[in-house]
């Protein structure tokens, strides 16, 4: 008995090393899987950067180049002197065409915003256009407040009713009691 005990025990280990074993291994094919996934990405990631670097250095250096100042090393002369008006213009020009985008930039959100706007307003009042048609038809020509008015009074008239119904019951429930109260019970006479 304690034979087959430890028998069924050391199967049971065993199937257990297995199942382990075999999971283990699962386990390794997905990290190696996503491991290799993850380096791949990683290089992808690096040449990225590399690029971006490269395209923000060349946007840098074109604006240095654009706002750099003008050396002149040749003696004053009349060339010389328009170079640097046209450098002076230059700088000058520079901050207002900034100016003129950020302009353009904002006249652009407010002219979709007063679109969207525009279109909102519209839809409200064919709204209020269709709700207004269709009280006229409910009312057929009479005005809101007299049909409010009937209806009101046609709700006030239901209540009394009710009311009224109520009490009868009311009534009729006191008259049986009192019937029922007087009643004299039946003795028997014979």
């Amino acid at each position: 008995m304690l034979n087959i005990m430890i028998q069924s025990l050391n199967e049971r280990k065993e199937r257990y090393l297995k199942e382990v074993e075999r999971i283990n291994q699962h386990w390794e094919k997905k990290i190696n899987h996503e491991s290799f996934k993850g380096e791949k990405i990683e290089t992808e990631l690096k040449l990225l950067k590399q690029d971006l670097k490269e395209l923000q250095r060349q946007r840098i250096e074109a604006v240095l180049a654009k706002m750099e100042p003008l050396i002149i090393s040749d003696p004053p002369s009349q060339k010389t002197n328009y170079k640097m008006q046209a450098k002076h213009l230059h700088y000058e020009i520079y901050p207002l065409k900034q100016r003129i985008r950020l302009v353009d930039m904002k006249l652009e959100h407010e002219i979709v915003k007063s679109k969207t706007m525009f279109q909102e307003t519209k839809q409200l009042r064919d709204q209020v256009y269709n709700l207004h048609a269709r009280i006229g038809r409910l009312t057929k020509g009479v005005p809101i407040s007299e049909t409010m008015l009937t209806t009101i009074q046609e709700h006030q008239r239901k209540w009394k009713e009710l009311c009224d119904l109520i009490k009868e019951n009311k009534e009729e429930i006191k008259r049986k009691k009192s019937s029922i109260r007087n009643r004299r019970p039946l003795t028997s006479s014979n």
